[in-house]
């Protein structure tokens, strides 16, 4: 008789797990093998190998999001270019979306509309000038792709909860002093 390989824990959702496609891989050779010799077997291992698949959550571009490749080339775009106007036709463009499809599905995979996620982008990149130059806020809200130095820090008292200059002191307390 042929020894049926115990299948691992249910993962929780997320990605399928190096053990579970481990197990998966072996319930499906074992089925291979049982194939000519045991069905019912074979038929066994294909249902344990089944049930580790369905407990995997499905991609985004499955539920209605963006497909992985939109993903990555919005998301590099943004990167690229948080200096200059990003508007939501560019990046539907690069989707090869209408606006209105692309902001959908956009929501789905990144769970925030593109502008919020734009902005929220440019204030990660302020925290990590403010920390490693000495520019002004002015001089960095625009180099952050802000109109200006008041619609800087209202998105990042928004994004953060504080003010650009009270973030700062808090880094700078928080920050170990080198001796």
């Amino acid at each position: 008789m042929l020894q049926l390989l115990e299948p691992t824990p249910t993962p929780p959702p997320g990605a399928l797990t190096l053990v579970n496609a481990h197990g998966l891989a072996a319930l499906l050779d074992a089925a291979r093998s049982a194939v000519e010799q045991d069905r019912d077997a074979a038929r066994d291992c294909i249902d344990r190998a089944l049930t580790l698949l369905r407990h995997d959550r499905p991609a985004a571009a499955d539920l209605g999001g963006l497909a992985k490749w939109q993903v990555d080339k919005v998301s590099r775009f943004v990167a690229a270019n948080l200096g200059a106007p990003i508007r939501v036709t560019d990046l539907a463009a690069l989707a090869r979306l209408s606006a209105n499809h692309f902001s959908r599905r956009f929501r789905v995979s990144f769970q925030e509309g593109p502008l919020a996620y734009v902005a929220r982008k440019r204030v990660e990149f302020a925290q990590r000038l403010m920390l490693s130059t000495p520019m002004p806020l002015a001089a960095l809200a625009l180099e952050a792709g802000f109109c200006d130095q008041a619609h800087f820090t209202r998105v990042f008292k928004r994004t953060t909860g504080a003010c650009p200059r009270a973030w700062l002191r808090g880094q700078s307390i928080a920050a170990p002093v080198a001796a």
